[in-house]
């Protein structure tokens, strides 16, 4: 169970946010870059004043190619796969306090199964196909502001075939 208790005076708003490369909503979050040399965290990242309870994750992949059953997108599977945690600090692999692909990073799109996600592929014959994956979390994670706590992917490998590849993280923001 979340403890909500720690000071939280009430609540402030609901929250949407993709995830992005400064954890504030108005920078980069489209992640459809090359990230094998040097990987890139996206995240979000509250305020000192502010708590977050992250309760739906969805990602949504466009590709200008049929999709491969056991790859990511039109590519081949992942070669370091998609990392997702919880830390403290700057940046999502150092002080980690959760990492949630423990048992095995994301590889192909169908590997976000592993949380219980629901998968809808749209083909429409000509054009671009799309994948949404969407979940909710078994248990709300909660990203406290004043510890200094993001929550994100850690992205390692090439993704620049894909026309789109984004993030998006939803639940509700606490104001201290």
């Amino acid at each position: 169970m979340v403890d909500l208790t720690n000071n939280i005076r009430e609540i402030y708003q609901p929250f949407y946010q993709f995830l992005t490369v400064d954890g504030v909503e108005t920078s980069v979050f489209d992640t459809n870059n090359d990230y094998s040399v040097v990987s890139e965290d996206f995240y979000i990242k509250p305020d000192s004043a502010d708590a977050l309870v992250l309760l739906n994750f969805n990602l949504y992949i466009q590709d200008n190619n049929k999709f491969k059953a056991n790859g990511y997108g039109s590519m081949d599977p992942l070669t370091n796969g998609i990392r997702m945690m919880k830390s403290k600090g700057n940046d999502l692999t150092t002080n980690v306090l959760s990492e949630f692909t423990i048992s095995k990073n994301v590889k192909t799109h169908g590997d976000w199964s592993q949380f219980g996600a629901q998968l809808n592929h749209i083909d429409f014959g000509v054009g671009d196909d799309f994948i949404n994956v969407r979940f909710k979390f078994t248990m709300p994670i909660l990203v406290n502001g004043k510890n200094d706590e993001l929550f994100g992917l850690v992205l390692n490998d090439d993704f620049s075939p894909l026309v789109t590849h984004t993030i998006f993280i939803s639940g509700v923001k606490f104001k201290r």
